[in-house]
């Protein structure tokens, strides 16, 4: 029997947190659940969560588009396989919900032949990419944020330290959000050991061949991680760079998740009943993001088969 775990990443609204655990557990009983929650910006009552969960703790100071992430959900993964060893996994973010029904998800992970699904790109410099393919022009925009993000450009050392020192992380993230166009300053990187970048959507689905690469205590990922750790939205290019540049590993570039990114300040939609049509021609297992008790998560409820006990919506504070 396939067993899934999952694991969720977050730092707010602790009762749409648990509602998530709730309904991860009715749907799929016997999961097991490795939850990243930033302590420092809101409590937990971790007694009100179902067994399946484990929470690491002490936590990490996460900020957004920073490391901290990368090292936050590498915790949780660590947790979850020192747990269970599980066959699947999913990282999630405490606003996400699943959109397809149990049975579905695990037919798709039971007749699959890849180990991942990972959203990715290559990252090249401008000179390598085709002037004449008018897809590529479309895509030049996003391709050349990455390529700054990652090739060209990175935070000043002496600003981030500034972040990471701060003792205030709501002022810290909203700094490192409004002061980061800024102060950036140009320079010319090179991966280590001559690999290439690859970058996409932070959200991933694996097996257990890719928890391992992921956990992997070797020097590639240690390099990966110094690298990475002066870059914005580091979490977006870290795994999909090791991921991808591992031959033996069989990716999808996909990964079964639903987001709405039409809205113009670059993050994606927060979805509505109105979005119902769209989320299940998808076919996704997963969409992002709602709010906290908004009438989509019940409508999921009623569609999805699961019980408004199960899915909470107490206080878990």
């Amino acid at each position: 029997m396939t067993r899934l775990g999952f694991v969720i990443l977050s730092h707010d609204n602790p009762h749409q947190l648990l509602r998530l655990c709730n309904s991860l557990e009715t749907m799929f009983g016997g999961c097991s659940i490795a939850c990243h929650h930033d302590f420092e910006r809101s409590s937990v009552n971790m007694s009100k969560f179902p067994s399946t969960v484990t929470f690491v703790n002490p936590s990490h100071r996460t900020f957004w588009g920073h490391i901290s992430l990368v090292h936050a959900e590498l915790a949780a993964l660590r947790l979850l396989y020192e747990k269970s060893a599980p066959d699947w996994f999913y990282i999630l973010s405490g606003s996400d919900y699943p959109v397809r029904e149990a049975s579905l998800i695990m037919d798709d992970l039971n007749r699959s032949e890849v180990d991942g699904y990972v959203v990715s790109q290559l990252i090249q410099k401008r000179e390598a990419i085709a002037e004449s393919s008018e897809e590529v022009e479309q895509f030049a925009t996003w391709h050349d944020v990455a390529r700054h993000r990652y090739l060209e450009t990175m935070l000043k050392p002496d600003f981030m330290r500034e972040i990471e020192s701060a003792s205030d992380v709501t002022e810290a993230t909203r700094l490192l959000q409004e002061r980061y166009s800024s102060i950036l300053i140009r320079v010319q990187r090179f991966l280590p050991r001559n690999l290439s970048c690859y970058a996409g959507d932070h959200w991933i689905t694996g097996n257990r061949t890719i928890a391992s690469v992921l956990l992997s205590e070797n020097s590639v990922i240690s390099e990966l991680l110094d690298f990475f750790h002066f870059s914005a939205i580091s979490d977006e290019a870290i795994y999909q760079t090791l991921l991808c540049n591992s031959s033996s590993l069989r990716l999808e570039n996909q990964n079964r998740r639903y987001a709405d990114w039409t809205s113009a300040d670059g993050h994606p939609k927060t979805l509505g009943t109105s979005d119902l049509p769209a989320i299940w021609t998808s076919r996704a297992h997963f969409a992002r993001k709602f709010n906290p008790d908004t009438p989509v998560l019940d409508a999921l409820d009623v569609a999805l088969g699961i019980s408004n006990d199960r899915s909470s919506k107490s206080d878990a504070r």
